[in-house]
């Protein structure tokens, strides 16, 4: 259970960090190190030789007490989600994380790295081989860090969202100290049992911290919680506007004309475009404008299948019929193996405004997947690859711009907007 808190933690963090392999790499470190640290209070435990039973509840209770506060401490020391050290130095940023780690993770991991260690060395005192009872907790800990992270992952997420995942596992360690209470007798087995209690109902009843921060006169309309992150929908003087993870906006309704202005450039550089491609769907008004061209068939392949559900749900009107026109297709897979399992060629291939530090994104960025994508190109067919110069410096920009020339013959630089703080581009590449 333990790693599946923290994958539920890392879910809450990523509510108010970057998400670049960095700040994965800090709660990492952070939690191992805990995990030591928990190693060694067990240690200091046993050889205070008191009954291993009364260690044992103490621990798994303040277990239970410090994940089921952890959403409320997280949300209290971010000052409800506000964004992790923006625009702050990169050495300044990875001691933010490292300092936010520290308060919200480190307490309750300390707990659950002594409670295995701690069975392993108190097994001894009880009236079993040792090898046995040893053997047993290596399996049953085996088990439970192979489903565990799973089942936190990729079913609570999506059936009860992040805070009541993390309750669920803090019920749980509530529970199993009831277990180990329930055998015992005496008055104190009845103070024990009523503490406990007491303990798990505590943990149901506290409030759950807001999962969306929002500034003066927004208002969230909608939100979904799965694996993939939360998307939310927020509204504000008749904009409305999509995020993932509190802060990653995928568009809104006011940048209408230049959202549409990414599948407008691509499609009107090529002289007949049928059959056409966009990886990222975001709000669906760069696909939808599509139908204003000569097209036959129209596919989108979205990552966070939440972001489909809301798009249809909010941004209809301003999709031009996407979600209608017999000659759309969505779907929710990842670009990447999308292209890896497409039979069909298409015309045009528009990759969407990806953020380039988000862990996992630099993959959409490099030579084995623009040549993928080139695989998927009819004859005289383009690649539109647009990027956020914004969120570029000028190494990150050379790089990009010279992997991509590496795989077309023929690549133009274009440029759909006048924006000077927000600056987008688009790569076209093509045979020559």
């Amino acid at each position: 259970m333990a790693l599946a808190a923290e994958t539920l933690w890392t879910k809450m963090l990523a509510q108010v960090l970057q998400n670049s392999v960095y700040s994965f790499a800090a709660i990492l470190v952070v939690f191992l190190l805990s995990l030591g640290l928990g190693g060694i209070l067990s240690h200091v435990l046993v050889r205070l030789r008191a009954p291993s039973t009364k260690f044992l509840i103490l621990l798994l209770a303040s277990a239970a007490i410090l994940i089921g506060i952890s959403p409320t401490v997280f949300s209290t020391v971010t000052n409800g989600l506000e964004y992790l050290a923006v625009n702050a130095s990169w050495l300044t940023y990875i001691w933010s994380v490292f300092k936010l780690s520290l308060i919200v993770i480190m307490p309750p991991t300390i707990i659950l790295g002594a409670v295995f260690p701690f069975l392993l060395k108190a097994a001894p005192t009880i009236h079993m081989p040792s090898g046995i009872i040893a053997g047993k907790l290596v399996l049953y800990n085996s088990l439970g860090g192979f489903v565990g992270p799973v089942v936190a992952g990729f079913v609570l997420l999506d059936l009860v969202g992040l805070w009541n995942s993390i309750k669920i596992i803090a019920v749980l360690y509530g529970i199993l100290a009831l277990l180990i209470v329930f055998p015992a007798s005496g008055k104190k087995k009845i103070i024990q049992l009523l503490l406990l209690v007491a303990l798990i109902f505590g943990i149901f009843v506290l409030k759950n911290p807001p999962l969306v921060q929002l500034k003066t006169g927004e208002k969230v309309l909608d939100y979904w919680q799965s694996s993939d992150g939360v998307v939310s929908i927020i509204q504000l003087a008749g904009n409305l506007e999509m995020r993932l993870d509190n802060f990653y906006v995928l568009g809104d309704s006011k940048s209408f004309l230049i959202e549409q202005m990414q599948a407008h450039v691509p499609l009107m550089i090529h002289s007949a475009p049928k059959n056409v491609a966009f990886l990222g769907l975001g709000t669906g008004i760069t696909a939808g404008a599509a139908f204003n061209h000569d097209v036959e068939n129209v596919v989108a392949v979205e990552l966070v299948s939440n972001v489909v559900t809301a798009t249809k749900r909010y941004f209809s009107p301003w999709t031009n019929g996407l979600f209608k026109d017999k000659r759309a297709h969505i779907v929710a897979d990842d670009a990447r193996n999308f292209l890896l399992g497409a039979n069909k060629k298409f015309d045009v291939i528009i990759g969407d405004l990806f953020t380039p530090w988000h862990a996992g994104t630099g993959s959409l960025y490099t030579l084995e997947h623009f040549e993928q994508v080139k695989k998927r190109l009819s004859p005289g067919g383009i690649f539109a690859q647009w990027l956020p110069l914004y969120q570029l410096t000028p190494e990150n920009f050379n790089t990009i711009a010279a992997t991509f020339a590496a795989v077309y013959p023929q690549v133009t630089l274009w440029r759909a907007d006048f924006s000077t703080d927000r600056a987008s581009i688009v790569l076209v590449g093509q045979e020559a």
